[in-house]
């Protein structure tokens, strides 16, 4: 049943923010307490119930989630005004001494925007955060060891982001395009003769169509959550292993994708459908991510990489779970792209090494 099927995902995501993510012993029970209620309501009331226990789980989990996604995002291109926000939203559902500590910490890097360096040096000495918490929050160790940064980076600033929004930005232009296109020509235009279908492709020698269907939507909502996937992952993946790599990584991987698909039906093992959507290529930044981390850890024993690594994984579990249980959604184009954003990015991180280590913060 469709509504069986909602209630495991909430409940499997739940349980991933709960234990993965929650700030200390009383959220964590807070959280736990809230599964137990949603499991209880669903069960007596139905779907419906969702929609009033959501906003709990939006301000206990998934608000969280997203502030601690933004301040990450903020200490690497250095925009302080958003790091304020985000550390206020945090020390606000979370208080504790630490989240205080790091507001005194952004505080310190907004004085250096302003030119107060004496004000900033003071502000950095009374910060002190504990080895759980900076495991927990590595991106935040590198800011405290030695002084102060002297300047604001904008070349930094800028390179830290662009890719991933000029790749949106592409999504976009394409999604329009389709909407245009099959306004004029009919329903589902786009998709027959875009999207990918293996005996289509073989037979006509259609081999663009491995590449075109990445860059094609089945709706609105399709298109957003896709793009929501690709402006959480990309920057991590992005500074990590620079622009050009991340690049050619993510169209390289959409394709392997592809081809994950194409050489599954030929096998047998799926039926033969048309399959459009960024998915594979926005999933094979999991298995980047993965790659990263792993590298980090065996290369340079990062803690926090193998931590971050453990979340990827229940991530790839859920998913995994969700696509298996989930009509229309295609498994063998996400396990295709996390396979090839894995391999791919092995590759080049072994072959030539990049700045993996110092970005798995």
């Amino acid at each position: 049943m469709a509504s069986d099927r909602f209630l495991i995902w909430f409940v499997a995501l739940s349980l991933f923010f709960t234990f993965t993510r929650a700030e200390g012993i009383v959220w964590r029970r807070l959280s736990a307490f809230f599964i137990a209620v949603t499991i209880i309501c669903v069960a007596f009331f139905g779907e419906v119930a969702i929609y009033f226990i959501a906003p709990i789980w939006f301000g206990v989990l998934l608000l969280p989630r997203v502030a601690l996604w933004q301040l990450r995002r903020s200490f690497v291109s250095e925009d302080w005004s958003l790091a304020a926000l985000c550390t206020q939203v945090l020390s606000s559902l979370y208080p504790s001494d630490e989240w205080l500590a790091v507001g005194k910490l952004v505080s310190a890097h907004t004085e250096v925007q302003k030119g107060d360096r004496n004000l900033a040096e003071e502000q950095l000495r009374g910060v002190r955060l504990s080895a759980a918490f900076l495991a927990r929050h590595p991106f935040l160790e590198e800011h405290l060891r030695g002084r102060a940064p002297t300047h604001i980076s904008e070349q930094r600033k800028w390179r830290s982001i662009s890719l991933t929004y000029v790749l949106i930005g592409i999504h976009a232009v394409a999604f329009v395009l389709q909407q245009g296109l099959d306004a004029a020509a009919g329903e589902q235009f786009s998709i027959y003769y875009g999207g990918l279908s293996t005996s289509l492709m073989i037979v006509g020698e259609e081999y663009w169509r491995m590449a075109s269907s990445i860059f094609l939507h089945a709706g609105f909502i399709h298109f957003a959550s896709n793009m929501f996937g690709l402006y959480v992952l990309g920057p991590f993946v992005e500074r990590s292993l620079g622009a050009s790599r991340y690049l050619f990584g993510y169209f390289a991987s959409g394709l392997g994708s592809s081809l994950f698909i194409v050489l599954l039906t030929l096998e047998g093992l799926i039926p033969d459908a048309f399959s459009i959507g960024a998915s594979g290529a926005v999933l094979s930044l999991v298995g980047s991510t993965a790659a990263i981390l792993i590298y980090a850890y065996l290369k340079h024993k990062h803690v926090g990489a193998l931590q971050q690594l453990k979340s990827v994984a229940l991530i790839l579990l859920i998913q995994t779970g969700f696509d298996l249980t989930t009509p229309q959604v295609s498994f063998a184009a996400h396990a295709g792209g996390v396979i090839s954003g894995v391999v791919i990015t092995s590759l080049m991180l072994w072959i030539r090494p990049a700045r993996a280590a110092k970005s798995s913060g």
